[in-house]
């Protein structure tokens, strides 16, 4: 009976790590090596921006940690984007930081203590 029991435990812990998976989110993003085809900083290679921007739209999907937000337009009609990296945590409260930031560069309008 005891070896039975023993069995089904043994068992049930190895069934455990052959289903659970194995491969966490982060471990499924791309490199940009894999997505541009060479590594960065290659002599003789630029990224081209449309890849680029491609490639961090896809990291935002991927990802809860990146937000990408689009600021408008470059003189060559190009997206110019600001991305923001930081925990889900932060990035849910951007504003409230936003607003922190801006207090602490220009304190003129926070009371005296």
């Amino acid at each position: 009976m005891k070896t039975k029991k023993l069995l089904f435990i043994f068992l049930s812990v190895l069934s455990f790590f052959f289903l659970y998976p194995t491969v966490s989110p982060a471990q499924q993003i791309p490199t940009p090596e894999a997505f541009f085809g060479f590594r960065m900083g290659t002599d003789r290679k630029l990224a081209r921006w449309d890849k680029m921007v491609d490639y961090y739209h896809m990291l935002e999907e991927m990802s809860q940690r990146i937000k990408v937000e689009n600021m408008g337009t470059t003189t060559l009609d190009n997206p110019f984007l600001a991305l923001y990296i930081s925990s889900p945590d932060n990035l849910a409260r951007l504003e409230e930081i936003r607003q922190h930031n801006a207090t602490l560069s220009d304190p003129r309008g926070v009371a005296q203590a």
